[in-house]
């Protein structure tokens, strides 16, 4: 996952750095050099987020 999609997927599933970096146990710092490209986004954050995506879309479709 790039830098950009990472962050397009933290807009889209509307997810603060800080909120993430916390669960991640990491700092929100590193969140947001993963988000700039500064630091590659690692394999366990794009999982997670792609779970969080992945949830985020069942319970779309729950509802409806």
């Amino acid at each position: 996952m790039t830098a950009c999609e990472f962050r397009t997927a933290l807009k889209t599933l509307k997810l603060r750095q800080s909120w993430l970096a916390e669960r991640l146990g990491v700092s929100t710092t590193t969140v947001n050099r993963w988000c700039t490209g500064k630091a590659p986004v690692p394999g366990y954050a794009c999982f997670v987020v792609a779970l969080l995506a992945e949830l985020a879309t069942y319970r779309g479709h729950r509802q409806t």
